[in-house]
């Protein structure tokens, strides 16, 4: 993201930055400020070759943050997101990696990921939820029903998403534990990652909901 912003802008100001100098030296000229013999070759290789340094430039400096930032993301020289847990016999417990200031508003988020389990989150390339339970004030917790990719050798799973408060730090977080149902305990194994990491990311795009979007869900679970 920062490498195609940075580039977007660098673009942007060349080009700019090119037709704004075209500009200033047509209008020098004519009002004489320029001597009459002064030719200005806007065609040179010369005009290419610095604006391709520019660019290249504002590219290099870019490179270090989007490190950085990459690394805030995924803490580790892995770019791809690791379950901090194993499975225990058939049963899998796995931290969700989120903060919520109170109850009200983790409730709201459970409300969120269950309707997106219930709708574009339905079926996916490597699960389908069969059916899901929404959470309430009284119930706090997404119960679903998963099946696992490939659906011919018949693995599913049950899926508890619940809220969980930290008295020590005075926030609400996520827990997801899985249970296999059916199915080979290898394959389920392997094959819910897919669905454990659909589950984070939704978690963490509840911050991306505008604030009255996210007040909407809270208001409707609270009259649950």
């Amino acid at each position: 993201m920062y490498v195609t912003e940075t580039l977007t802008y660098a673009v942007a100001s060349v080009v700019t930055g090119y037709v704004l100098g075209f500009a200033a030296n047509q209008a020098l000229a004519a009002a004489g400020f320029l001597p009459s013999a002064y030719v200005l070759n806007y065609a040179s290789a010369f005009v290419v070759i610095a604006l391709a340094v520019l660019i290249a430039s504002a590219l290099a400096a870019s490179l270090y943050p989007s490190m950085v930032a990459a690394t805030m993301i995924t803490p580790s020289l892995e770019r791809r997101w690791k379950p901090p847990t194993k499975p225990r016999g058939d049963t899998w417990t796995i931290p969700i990696p989120v903060r919520f200031p109170s109850r009200e508003e983790a409730l709201g988020s459970l409300l969120y990921i269950y309707e997106y389990f219930t709708g574009m989150g339905k079926e996916r390339p490597y699960f389908i939820v069969r059916e899901a339970n929404p959470p309430s004030r009284a119930s706090p917790a997404v119960r679903a029903l998963v099946a696992l990719a490939p659906y011919e050798l018949g693995v599913t799973q049950e899926a508890l998403i619940q809220l969980l408060a930290d008295e020590i730090r005075k926030v609400y977080t996520f827990s997801l534990k899985l249970t296999r149902l059916t199915g080979s305990r290898s394959v389920w194994e392997a094959n819910s990652y897919y669905f454990i990491d659909d589950v984070r990311k939704q978690a963490l795009m509840w911050r991306t909901l505008p604030p009255e979007k996210r007040s909407e869900y809270v208001k409707k679970v609270l009259g649950a």
